[in-house]
């Protein structure tokens, strides 16, 4: 049966959204082959990040429990399994990486915690899709986006710093995101 689902498609490619099915209907063996679809996505990410094997194991298990919590909410119709898997191992590892600082910081005088950083580096190459991906959006959408998740401003706060209501600015940021989803060298180069 598991060999069946993983082939369904002919070229290894598991059908998803039918591997989900059988998974809630109580089949386990399309839990165990998503299991491992899962693992491995989880496997790359975390090896792609240099992330140790005893810890790297131990972000995918958290990973893997999440997504599994998750799965009634993925939707094919956003990106690939494999891209919306990776995102919950970035989540844990930046989780992991911020709890990690806070550790060391509150062990450290405070001019030596300002050097560790615990943001996920990205590979110069991947940098460099993100700007081709970013510059290819209007100037307005780029400045909206850089105040919502590099500066951490509220919907609001935006707002009052630009000629937009709050909806309005939701509204663009909202659009500019999917457009960089939509950026087929930005998702192969992240995920």
């Amino acid at each position: 049966m598991a060999a069946e689902i993983e082939s369904r498609k002919g070229v290894g490619v598991p059908d998803i959204a039918r591997l989900i099915s059988l998974y809630e209907s109580g089949d386990s063996n399309a839990g165990e082959v998503l299991g491992q679809i899962v693992r491995r996505a989880l496997r790359r990410r975390m090896h792609r990040f240099a992330v140790g094997p005893q810890e790297s194991e131990e972000l995918v298990q958290e990973s893997l429990l999440q997504v599994f919590a998750s799965l009634a909410e993925y939707d094919s119709d956003r990106g690939s399994f494999d891209g919306w898997v990776c995102g919950f191992a970035q989540n844990t590892l930046r989780a992991h990486r911020r709890k990690e600082f806070k550790h060391r910081a509150s062990s450290l005088p405070i001019e030596e915690a300002e050097a560790f950083g615990y943001e996920i580096p990205l590979i110069e190459s991947e940098r460099e899709t993100l700007r081709e991906a970013m510059a290819s959006l209007d100037p307005l959408d780029r400045e909206l986006l850089h105040m919502k998740f590099s500066l951490g401003m509220s919907s609001d706060e935006i707002a009052l710093s630009s000629d937009l209501n709050a909806p309005q600015v939701r509204k663009r940021i909202s659009r500019a995101m999917e457009r960089l989803r939509r950026n087929s060298e930005l998702r192969k180069a992240l995920f």
